[in-house]
């Protein structure tokens, strides 16, 4: 994991100055206040070697306008903007996907209430992003948002989570 890093923190989570953060559909879709399932996204196109699949985390919001195929989604990640040498830390959003592309990409790592959501969004918001180096990745950047939510408290279950490292050929990435 110390390879991955040893780029150093880029300045404000990466950020590009030149460049505003994404929209997303924040004002029209709330969190809820239930308790809701969260899951590690593995993106699991077969072609990509297991390091080079996205991963975030995200839990599914339920919104009665979204159009067939589609679903609304809170996400934390990290991404690569084009022609950007690096990746951003835009902190969390609320964004439509395809419900395809989530088809055998959703792994439920814990069911957490409104609090503890908004407590790993804090987590997310506030977890760096390294230079790049050809190691770092945001599968790293994952595994440190959720390690650092483990040591807060947060109801993840250890096991599982390294049980999919090991699955998706990343036991590289364990704590």
């Amino acid at each position: 994991m110390e390879a991955a890093r040893s780029g150093g923190i880029l300045e404000n989570y990466g950020h590009p100055e030149d460049l505003p953060a994404p929209p997303g559909i924040e004002h029209l879709v709330k969190d809820p206040s239930e308790r809701i399932t969260v899951y590690l996204f593995v993106r699991q196109e077969s072609e990509l070697e297991p390091e080079a699949r996205h991963w975030a985390v995200l839990w599914i919001l339920p919104w009665s306008y979204a159009e067939p195929g589609q679903v609304v989604v809170r996400i934390l990640e990290i991404v690569r903007e084009v022609l950007r040498p690096h990746l951003t830390n835009w902190g969390p959003l609320t964004r439509i996907r395809r419900a395809d592309s989530m088809e055998k990409a959703l792994i439920a790592i814990g069911e957490l209430s409104f609090a503890e959501r908004q407590a790993l969004e804090k987590i997310a918001k506030n977890t760096p992003v390294y230079r790049p180096n050809g190691v770092y990745n945001c599968q790293h950047w994952v595994i440190d948002v959720l390690s650092q939510a483990i040591h807060d408290g947060l109801p993840f279950d250890r096991t599982p989570i390294e049980e999919i490292l090991r699955v998706n050929g990343r036991p590289d990435l364990l704590w």
